[in-house]
């Protein structure tokens, strides 16, 4: 669950949830969403929520690490 719904994956390039990978995967009608797993640097959490078509994220990383976060079909603004 943590890994398909909320997407916190390990980045193959730091083990050990030194550098976290966020890519949620919403999708079959979830509307929200939370999942945390415990690191050897501290807890890793995400939750999201979507509404009006939009998805909103909470993210929490432990001190000492990175995360990237990849929303799908997510589109900057200029």
């Amino acid at each position: 669950m943590y890994r398909v719904v909320a997407g916190i994956e390990i980045d193959e390039s730091a083990p050990g949830y030194k550098h976290i990978l966020i890519q949620p995967n919403p999708g079959g009608g979830l509307t929200h969403a939370n999942a945390s797993v415990e690191s050897m640097y501290g807890l890793v959490a995400a939750g999201m929520g979507i509404a009006d078509g939009k998805i909103t994220m909470r993210i929490d990383v432990p001190a000492n690490t990175t995360a990237t976060v990849r929303l799908p079909k997510a589109k900057l603004k200029k």
